[in-house]
């Protein structure tokens, strides 16, 4: 699950698909970040221990996930000028990166953290807390104060994610589908657009 601004969506679809965020930095066309500027900075000097290595900027990341606490902290207003009704989500899967070659890692929580695992092999996701991933509440609780940091574990793929991988759009209602499918309007296949909004917070 990538989440993005929906106005990213043309430059997605002309650049072939997701890019990581090194590539993003030298193309002429900056995207709107919904991210923490902070964080994205830490990405850029994280060391990825394994796989195809590099920096964790070096991928594009996928929450394994949808609902997650980075769309928690937009709908609170913590991001100036962002909006849930502005945020869509890109799903694709594990298994279709890795049938078509890409490079990829994956971790066991939030990857710039100290005690964050990586991995490289599909067979280590029972690594993975799919019982915090499953679960509408994800807050740190006193008998368990790592819940946050597992909720936020991330699959990267390398370099990029071509568009055709994308196999559908989840935006919060319908307005936001019609501005997803206004912008992706001169494509000729184009995913299907669903209305998930349990994926979405209030």
């Amino acid at each position: 699950y990538h989440i993005t601004h929906i106005q990213n969506l043309p430059q997605i679809t002309g650049t072939g698909g997701l890019v990581c965020d090194s590539r993003l930095a030298t193309l002429a066309s900056v995207p709107t970040t919904v991210a923490y500027e902070d964080i994205k900075d830490k990405r850029t000097r994280k060391q990825v221990p394994c796989g195809p290595q590099g920096v964790v900027a070096d991928y594009v990341p996928f929450y394994l996930a949808p609902r997650s606490p980075m769309l928690y902290t937009i709908s609170r207003g913590n991001i100036p000028g962002r909006d849930q009704q502005d945020i869509v989500h890109l799903v694709s899967s594990a298994e279709d990166m890795r049938d078509r070659g890409l490079g990829f890692v994956f971790t066991d929580g939030h990857p710039i953290m100290a005690i964050t695992s990586f991995f490289d092999n599909l067979d280590d996701l029972d690594k993975v807390d799919w019982e915090v991933m499953d679960s509408r509440y994800w807050y740190d609780i006193d008998a368990d104060p790592d819940r946050k940091r597992r909720r936020q574990a991330e699959f990267l793929v390398r370099d990029s994610c071509p568009w055709e991988l994308i196999r559908f759009i989840a935006v919060i209602n319908e307005e936001s589908r019609k501005r997803a499918l206004k912008c992706l309007d001169t494509l000729r296949d184009r995913p299907n657009i669903q209305l998930r909004r349990d994926w979405y917070y209030g």
